[in-house]
């Protein structure tokens, strides 16, 4: 387990018998700072990260959304287009056949593009 103590005292321990005590006390101080500077560093850093996540989840929500929509609408044209298919009597089925399957086109696209944002 860490702890500062027990980093100062394996920094310190080589140089325990070659100096005196104040540059023994002055070498602690000088290693207790640069731990101190990392630290913040670290805190720092995980600051940014936690502040560009709560930035993110909203738009990654938003997406999630815009996905469910894109996928239901896709579950109904999929539908539409399987019973105007099983009984094509006229002319007027087989161009609504067409609009559902281009639906389904911009649909796919859609979804493909929501994917890329979601990939960023």
């Amino acid at each position: 387990q860490f702890s500062v103590g027990g980093y100062l005292n394996q920094a310190l321990e080589e140089a325990a018998s070659s100096h005196d005590g104040d540059e023994l006390q002055r070498r602690m101080a000088e290693l207790a700072l640069q731990l101190q500077l990392h630290t913040q560093s670290c805190h720092d850093d995980i600051g940014r990260i936690g502040a560009e996540l709560q930035a993110i989840m909203p738009r990654c929500a938003a997406d999630v959304g815009r996905i469910g929509v894109g996928l239901e609408g896709m579950r109904i044209d999929a539908a539409s287009l399987s019973a105007s298919t099983v009984n094509p009597a006229a002319n007027q089925e087989v161009s609504s056949s067409m609009e559902t399957l281009s639906t389904l086109h911009a649909l796919q696209a859609n979804l493909k593009r929501t994917k890329d944002i979601l990939a960023a």
